[in-house]
């Protein structure tokens, strides 16, 4: 039987980006039962280290200017096909002409977004030069469905398009499984696993973090994303690689995700929450967006509103072991049920297919 035809725009290239990776990737096996699939990215190994770590502003310009033509070639040498999926964006700079390209190359396109991309960031240049409200905007005005992965993002795209599809971010319950770690030394770890750009979230409650210290000798604190020293904890988060990423996991006694309570927070799909679950690891999250939501379906932890609350729920949970597996184990059971790739992924083809 001859298969549809099936193209992908991300930016990164494969793997690189948390959104694409478990929005993405996490399907493709299935997808490509019924899809030729491309997949066009934009950055390159070389491409990211200069826009994401340099300093030299003139250098990421060029790089920025570079990955512009890269796609616009992609748009204008693309061969018609039965359906396109963007995710998130099609590129930094906003290119409303790309989308009326594209219409005429494909039978339907679908977005996919799964953060609240249409908030302005905090750097006015780059505001100007994104253009994040009028080009979310844009894109999901302009697809023949959406796709999105909490309710806040749902109602927001709802205004624009009434094609919208919730599919929450899910993740493989056959590589985030529960592992025995031994020679822990009768050690309660308290973990956080993240990227640069949320380690001020964690640092929001490094007051809690000390308070919990001192009241507990025998806990210990472990942080990975990117190699920083907290100096209030002496301690360094470490870098996260992906071949341990498991292994950390299964390390952790209590997972946590603190979170602002703001309107960019309120678009987050408790990733971190549902790898912590996953292994069996209980956990406790600021009660912010979507939180409240996987802990009410998965029974794996708790939500928490101030300072005080923190230190109560850790408390109990480092006080009582038991309730420690208890959760552990429902919360595993959670998100088999309600956030597995295995639960969504023939939902996500048929949203392709449809």
């Amino acid at each position: 039987m001859k298969k549809n035809k099936l193209v992908v725009f991300g930016i990164h290239r494969p793997n690189r980006a948390p959104n694409e990776r478990y929005r993405w990737f996490q399907y493709e096996r299935q997808v490509h039962k019924h899809f030729d699939v491309m997949y066009y990215y934009l950055i390159n190994e070389r491409f990211d280290k200069i826009l994401f770590h340099s300093k030299n502003i003139l250098l990421k310009f060029f790089v920025l200017i570079l990955t512009f033509i890269k796609r616009t070639k992609q748009i204008v040498f693309l061969n018609k096909t039965d359906v396109i999926l963007i995710y998130r964006e099609l590129h930094w700079f906003h290119c409303p002409f790309w989308m009326w390209i594209l219409k005429f190359k494909a039978k339907k396109i679908i977005f996919d977004f799964d953060d609240a991309i249409f908030l302005p960031s905090g750097k006015g240049i780059v505001n100007t030069l994104k253009q994040p409200y009028s080009k979310t905007i844009h894109f999901i005005k302009n697809s023949d469905g959406v796709i999105v992965g909490n309710e806040y993002l749902r109602q927001f795209a709802l205004k624009y398009n009434s094609k919208v599809v919730l599919v929450p971010t899910t993740v493989d319950t056959n590589y985030f499984i529960p592992k025995e770690i031994k020679n822990k030394e009768n050690k309660i770890t308290i973990g956080w696993m993240g990227s640069h750009s949320t380690i001020p979230h964690l640092l929001s409650i490094v007051s809690v973090l000390k308070k919990i210290q001192q009241k507990y000798s025998h806990v210990e604190l472990k942080f990975i994303a990117t190699k920083t020293f907290i100096s209030e904890l002496n301690l360094f988060i470490e870098d996260w690689e992906k071949e341990q990423e498991v292994d950390i996991l299964n390390s952790f006694d209590i997972g946590i995700m603190p979170l602002p309570d703001d309107d960019w927070s309120k678009g987050k799909c408790g990733l971190k929450m549902l790898t912590y679950l996953s292994c069996a690891v209980p956990c406790v999250a600021s009660n912010v967006g979507v939180n409240a939501e996987i802990i009410e379906k998965t029974k794996g932890g708790f939500v928490v509103n101030s300072e005080s609350d923190w230190i109560e729920k850790l408390s109990i949970l480092i006080e009582n072991e038991e309730l420690r597996k208890q959760l552990g184990k429902q919360g595993r059971e959670g998100v088999e049920k309600y956030y597995s790739v295995k639960v969504w992924q023939d939902i996500f083809v048929q949203i392709l297919l449809n």
